[in-house]
């Protein structure tokens, strides 16, 4: 829980603004029922690539259950950041990160982190799983899995940066 030992016990407000690397004005928030269409439209814009990264597979459209994950969230167990782009409303979003709960190891969770083609190499995703972090650390979680595929360089890079093992 590398942000929340850095940080220390810093509550996240409901909202936020953030600006990426590149100047982008971003707003920062969990994800609610009510963004699936969203969700729908910004998996659409994905490539391939970006879809097999995420899914660990070749999939062309989200289900009920993807929609899901990311939307039935109880903020302590099952929680979902999102960022958008406040430039561009239209845009689904910067991108989205998740985290649920281990039911064997109740002080760890699986983690997905997933960024618009678009918004790659802004600091988009750092952003998004220090927001994680801080919800995990204060939900009492302080491991986190990742499963990444072997060809993601850059992702593996920075979990190695932030201090994680293989």
């Amino acid at each position: 829980m590398l942000f929340a030992k850095l940080l220390g016990h810093v509550e996240l407000p409901e909202s936020f603004h953030y600006e990426l690397d590149d100047g982008t004005r971003a707003l920062l928030r969990p994800v609610r029922a009510e963004d699936a269409q969203r969700l729908r439209d910004g998996f659409d814009k994905l490539s391939k690539l970006a879809r097999r990264r995420r899914f660990l597979e070749d999939i062309d459209t989200l289900t009920d259950e993807h929609i899901a994950e990311l939307t039935d969230v109880d903020d302590r167990d099952h929680v979902a950041w999102g960022a958008l782009d406040l430039a561009n409303p239209q845009v689904p979003g910067i991108g989205v990160a998740r985290y649920v709960r281990l039911v064997e190891d109740h002080h760890a969770a699986d983690v997905a982190v997933t960024v618009a083609d678009e918004y790659r190499g802004r600091g988009a995703s750092l952003i998004l799983m220090a927001c994680l972090h801080l919800t995990a650390h204060r939900n009492g979680i302080r491991h986190f899995y990742f499963d990444v595929l072997a060809d993601n360089d850059r992702f593996i890079n920075q979990l190695h940066e932030l201090g994680a093992e293989h």
